[in-house]
């Protein structure tokens, strides 16, 4: 917990929310082109790490099993189609641009394009 606390005060929490605040727009916008329905408050200072999209009509418990179980990508939402999105300080621009690679082949596979 100190070397978590260390590592953000050595960081800034200013420019923590900024990466957080940038990934969650990215990946709310990405998914926005792909036909998604933001469930994401529509003022940026109202969010921070967490995009949640309806994303019809996509099965997330479908989707969800099949990234787990064929690229070890884990999402959670809720039912019946809410995906939900984590953006962690950790987490690179390449996960989340190898998640919309992978979202985009479980849509062509499932015939959802």
């Amino acid at each position: 917990m100190r070397a978590a606390i260390k590592l953000a005060n050595d960081i800034g929490m200013d420019r923590v929310e900024r990466r957080h605040r940038r990934l969650c727009d990215y990946i709310l916008g990405e998914m926005a082109k792909r036909g998604t329905e933001s469930w994401t408050s529509p003022d940026p200072a109202l969010r921070c790490a967490i995009a949640t999209v309806n994303a019809p009509p996509i099965q997330r418990m479908e989707l969800e099993n099949w990234l787990w179980k064929t690229h070890k990508i884990r999402i959670r939402g809720g039912e019946p189609s809410k995906l939900r999105f984590s953006t962690p300080y950790y987490l690179q621009k390449k996960d989340i641009e190898r998640f919309l690679h992978t979202y985009d082949q479980y849509r062509k596979e499932k015939n959802l394009l």
